[in-house]
């Protein structure tokens, strides 16, 4: 019988240090000073992005959107989109001097399959443009789409 009450003892001695040790992991992990707690403000999470078209799509946003400007960003150069304003080679789009000064301006790029355009087109999102779309799978897609 002693042996069994002496079992339970610790048992219960166990739980208590367990409970004690989360009281004291929840305790110090709350932290009561600001200095130790990293305040993230909301909007700065918000991760901007371009918005990713369809060949349809970019054809009735290029249709449709006032002062928009078309950028192919391919290099080499390829044949282009009809309504196409501008050739910036991707490698440059960061340092061109040809892009509207107005970062509201709606930009669309492309290129032959996406890839440049997407690089491109995040990279007019992080100088600051806020209106860009890009063609989903380039001017390939175009063409197997219009071409049909």
């Amino acid at each position: 019988m002693k042996k069994s009450n002496s079992q339970f003892i610790i048992l219960v001695a166990l739980l208590l240090i367990g409970f004690a040790l989360l009281a004291l992991i929840a305790y110090t992990g709350l932290g009561s000073s600001t200095d130790e707690v990293d305040v993230v403000d909301s909007t700065e999470s918000i991760v901007k992005t371009a918005t990713l078209l369809s060949p349809q799509e970019f054809n009735s946003y290029i249709s449709t959107t006032e002062d928009v400007v078309v950028i192919d960003v391919h290099t080499p150069q390829q044949e282009h989109i009809s309504d196409t304003d501008l050739l910036i080679p991707e490698n440059q789009i960061s340092t061109s001097t040809l892009l509207p000064k107005d970062k509201t301006t709606p930009i669309a790029v492309y290129c032959r399959s996406g890839s440049m355009s997407g690089r491109s087109a995040q990279e007019l999102v992080d100088m600051g443009y806020t209106n860009v779309v890009d063609l989903e799978g380039g001017k390939n897609a175009w063409d197997s789409y219009y071409n049909q």
